[in-house]
Parts: C-alpha cells; sequence; structure tokens
C-alpha cells in the first residue's frame, strides 16, 4: 500500500472514529440535557404542589435511568414536602418512611452523591433522632472536599458542591426552628461558591424565617427571584412573611406578582384565597379558590389542600360540603371523613351525632396505628358532648317513682355511662402522645368533674401540680373535688396542705371544718374545734367575714 493510500485509508478511518466518538459524546450531552430538563420539570411540579405528578414523573425518570442518584432525593423531598400539605390527614410515619426509603435507594444508586445523605439526616430530624440525623451529616460531608480547597475540578462540581451544602443546612429546620450557629455558616458559604443557584436563596430565606429575621428572609427570596425570574416561588414566599405579620395589603402584590409570572401557579391563588378570607372580602376569597380548583381539576391532593384551608378558615360548613364531594369522586381516601368528623363538631351549631358518626368511620377505614392523637382527642371530645345530660338523667333516675319510667331511664344512664367510659379511653390515647400538656389533663379534670367523677378529677389535676410549688388555689380545687366525692380523708390532707402553706386562709379552714363534720357519723365532737378555729381566723376581719 503506498503512502498516499496509507493517509487516505487513516484518515477515513479517524475520520468514522471522529464521527462515532462525535455521536456518543452528542447521545451521552442530550440523554445528560433531556435528564436535567425532566429533573427540573419534576422540580417545578413539587413547587408548585403538585405532589402526586411530581412523584410520578420522578418515578419514571427513575425507571428510565435508576443510576439517577438525584432523581431518588428529589423524590424523597417530594414525599416529606406532600406531609407538609395536609397535617391533618397525613401521617409523619408514612411520609418519612417513604421519604427514607427513597434517599436510601438513591445512596445504592450512587454511594459518593453526598445529596441522599442528607435527605436522610433531614428524616431523622423530622423524627427527633438528632444522634442519626448529625451521622448522616457527616457521612454527607466525607463526600466533600475541605471548603478552603473548592477549584473547578472538583468532585462534586462546585455547583453541586454548593448545592448540598445547602441542603445540609436546611436538614437542620424543622417545625419553624433551626440551629443558626450549624446552618447559617454552611448557607454562606454555599453562596460564596455558587452565587447564582435560586435554590440557595431560597433555602437561605427559608432559615432566617424560622429565626424571625424578615429582612434578611426578603433579601434573600429577591435574590432567588432575580436569579430566576421566571420563578413565583420567592413572591409566595415574600407575601407568606407579610402574611405572617398581618399586614395583609401588603402581602397581596406579591401573590399578584407570583400570578403574573406564571398565571397557572395553582398555590399563588389559594395564597390569595387564605389572605382574602381573613380580611373579611369572602367574594374575592371565593374568586381566588374557584380559579385554584380551576387549576387544579381531577387534581385530588389540590382540593384536599383547599378543604384544608377552608377548615383553618373555620368555614367548616364548606369544608362538609366540598369533602363529601371528593369522597363521591374518591372514596379511597376514607381519612377525609376525620375533616368532616372534626368540623361538625367545630363548626357554629354543632351535631354532634354526626360528627361521631364520621369519625366512627374513619376509624373502620383506617387502622389503628393510622390515627392521629387529634383524632382520639376528637372521639373524646365528641362523646362527651353527646353525654353532657347525663348528671341530669341521673339525678331524674334517682326522684322517679314510675317504675316503667325508671326502667327506661336506667337503661339510657348504662348506655351513657358506657359512651363516658370510651370517651376516656380516648383521652387516655391523647396523654399517651401528649404526656406533658397540662391544658390537656386541666380539660380532662373538668371532664371528670362534670360527670361526678371527682377523685377522678382530683387525681388528674394533681398530676399538674408542680410538686415543688403548688398554688393555694390548685390546692383548694383539689381538696374541693376530695370533697364533693365524700372523700373525706383525702380531702382532708389536702386541707392541711393549703394551711401548712397559708395559715390563715380561711377558706381551706372552712372546708376542714365542713370535712371533719362529714366524718363525725357518731357526732363525738371533733368538728367542733375546727369550726372554733374557723372562727377565731374569721374575726381578724369581723366585718370582711360575716357570713
Amino acid at each position: 500500500m503506498t503512502p498516499k493510500i496509507l493517509i487516505t485509508v487513516m484518515k477515513s478511518s479517524y475520520l468514522k472514529s471522529g464521527l462515532v466518538l462525535g455521536t456518543i459524546l452528542a447521545g451521552l450531552l442530550a440523554s445528560s440535557t433531556l435528564q436535567a430538563q425532566d429533573l427540573a420539570s419534576a422540580k417545578l411540579l413539587t413547587n408548585g404542589e403538585k405532589y402526586e405528578q411530581a412523584e410520578q414523573a420522578l418515578n419514571q425518570l427513575i425507571q428510565k435511568d435508576p443510576s439517577n442518584s438525584k432523581a431518588y432525593f428529589y423524590l424523597g423531598e417530594n414525599y416529606l414536602l406532600d406531609y407538609f400539605s395536609d397535617t391533618i390527614s397525613n401521617s409523619l410515619s408514612d411520609f418519612t418512611n417513604k421519604a427514607k426509603a427513597a434517599f436510601e435507594k438513591g445512596v445504592n444508586a450512587n454511594a459518593s452523591d453526598p445529596l441522599n445523605y442528607v435527605g436522610l439526616a433531614k428524616v431523622a430530624n423530622f423524627v427527633g433522632d438528632e444522634r442519626t440525623a448529625e451521622q448522616m451529616r457527616e457521612k454527607a460531608k466525607s463526600y466533600l472536599m475541605p471548603y478552603k480547597k473548592v477549584n473547578k475540578k472538583m468532585v462534586p462540581a462546585p455547583k453541586d458542591y454548593a448545592l448540598t451544602l445547602a441542603k445540609l443546612a436546611d436538614s437542620y429546620l424543622l417545625n419553624g426552628k433551626v440551629d443558626t450557629a450549624k446552618a447559617l455558616p454552611l448557607i454562606r458559604q454555599a453562596i460564596s461558591i455558587d452565587p447564582t443557584n435560586p435554590d440557595i436563596y431560597l433555602i437561605a430565606g427559608d432559615i432566617y424565617i424560622a429565626v424571625n429575621d424578615g429582612s434578611n428572609a426578603i433579601k434573600n427570596y429577591n435574590e432567588a427571584q432575580y436569579h430566576d425570574p421566571s420563578s413565583p416561588l420567592a413572591n409566595i414566599k415574600i407575601g407568606n412573611i407579610y402574611v405572617r405579620g398581618k399586614s395583609l395589603s401588603a402581602a397581596i402584590p406579591y401573590f399578584e406578582e407570583a400570578i403574573s409570572i406564571d398565571k397557572d401557579f395553582a398555590p399563588a391563588y389559594r395564597e390569595l384565597g387564605s389572605l382574602y378570607w381573613s380580611a373579611g372580602r369572602l367574594e374575592q376569597s371565593k374568586q381566588n379558590y374557584q380559579k385554584y380548583l380551576d387549576l387544579t381539576q381531577g387534581n385530588i391532593p389540590a382540593k384536599i389542600q383547599y378543604v384544608n384551608s377552608l377548615f383553618y378558615a373555620k368555614d367548616y360548613d364548606e369544608v362538609i360540603n366540598n369533602v363529601e364531594d371528593i369522597l363521591k369522586v374518591d372514596n379511597s381516601r376514607g381519612y377525609l371523613n376525620r375533616l368532616i368528623g372534626y368540623s361538625y363538631f367545630d363548626k357554629k351549631n354543632p351535631d354532634y351525632d354526626k360528627a361521631a358518626e364520621y369519625m366512627n368511620k374513619l376509624k373502620q377505614v383506617v387502622s389503628e396505628d393510622k390515627l392521629l392523637w387529634k383524632d382520639h382527642y376528637y372521639l373524646a371530645r365528641i362523646k362527651a358532648k353527646q353525654n353532657q345530660d347525663y348528671v341530669a338523667t341521673l339525678t331524674e333516675l334517682n326522684n322517679t317513682k314510675d317504675e316503667a319510667k325508671k326502667a327506661e331511664l336506667q337503661a339510657k344512664v348504662n348506655a351513657m355511662e358506657k359512651s363516658i367510659a370510651e370517651a376516656f379511653a380516648e383521652y387516655d390515647k391523647v396523654v399517651e402522645a401528649r404526656p406533658d400538656e397540662k391544658s390537656l389533663k386541666n380539660e380532662i379534670a373538668n371532664q371528670y368533674y362534670s360527670f361526678r367523677m371527682f377523685d377522678k378529677a382530683a387525681k388528674m389535676w394533681e398530676k399538674n401540680l408542680d410538686p415543688s410549688n403548688p398554688t393555694v388555689n390548685e390546692l383548694m380545687q383539689i381538696g374541693r373535688a376530695y370533697y364533693n366525692g365524700d372523700f373525706y380523708k383525702e380531702a382532708e390532707d389536702v386541707f392541711n396542705r393549703v394551711i401548712q402553706k397559708q395559715n390563715d386562709y380561711l377558706p381551706a379552714r372552712v372546708y376542714m371544718a365542713r370535712t371533719y363534720s362529714k366524718m363525725d357519723d357518731n357526732n363525738t365532737g371533733i368538728p367542733k374545734p375546727k369550726f372554733e378555729d374557723v372562727i377565731k381566723y374569721a374575726s381578724v376581719d369581723s366585718v370582711k367575714n360575716a357570713s
């Protein structure tokens, strides 16, 4: 073969190789670009609170490329955000479990991608496992170069590195609280590495909101808007700052601006609907809610969010109407019975029987482990209200001479006592879930008292006492309950505690004398010194204490 022919063949070979290599690279680039576009589209669905559609999109992306660890991360985040869309009905354990499974699959897909370890830290933070949360954060950091060595050739790339730092900062946010000593340095580093990523500024704004620093929050949200003028999200967040500050008129332009950016961004209409409702502008509220429903037509989760907004706005009749409409279309969502049950209880003219009917339906379609503590709380209060005539019925039973009427009333009392016992069994479950809530225990004690279970009322009030410094009023409440229930020895002990605390406290000495009088079945005279004490301490101010 001559050199000329050889050169020609070699040229041809190189051209073919170059074309093949170029085709492969072009294909990879197109695939990577398409993947990024798909991921961006799925994130837009999440931002638009279309969580089920986002979940479908992300799962489709994962099916196409099971090694796409970022898709798993955003799927996990989608589950966590979906939980907050309906905290009335959604189970935290269900959604954190789904998120955890997604993040773990992301780790399996690419163990060196730090994002899914951050996701696992978030889940651990949500469920109160701070030890695991910190372990996962450290695991994520182990795949990042030291901050001072950041460079263009690093892995992960600077943009991914910065986003990971921001997500790490975000992992410290929980229930509107944040550890700024740990979160703020991370977010500042993220901004210094990539000052153009709007997602980083949005996280920064959320962190400042958690510490009530509205000025810095707005500053960062404005930066996010500047770097992504096509997104309505920053305006929604700024608007919500003004809503929180009760500056409703200042919030409206931001929601309207969000709509001008994206007229199909449904959450903006919902926020305006809620805002106008708070301002008493009901017609505008309904118009915006209707637009929200039109944009999310067929989207049951969106309608559920609307119903939640109605519930929080205390429009309970509309909640009932809308949930009944949803259940006609999709009766698989049995948990919605709770919203109707709650609403029948809370509405202006409550219907306790209807409330009980729907709460009982809820118990039939939702397993015990999926019931919320609030479900038990409403069930307890509903049953208590259904039996509020118990004392009157019992009195009527004790006073009636008609045997037929007596039998009828006895059957009614028996049924009421069974229902009342069920109410307190539900309260027990609430206390188990919320053991430190004093107001709850006080409510239960008041319920016991109203049903003449005086000893149980006293014992529940005792659980609320500060053992190191109970007040005189608290002790007197307990003492009177024991006295009214004929538990005289217990009453005596409590009134003695009051007298030891405040020797001249006349009501305690009066009740002590009455208690001794009740205990003196054989007329032995033991109450006499106690009544003499009453006279002694009352005579200090004979005018004031004339009675």
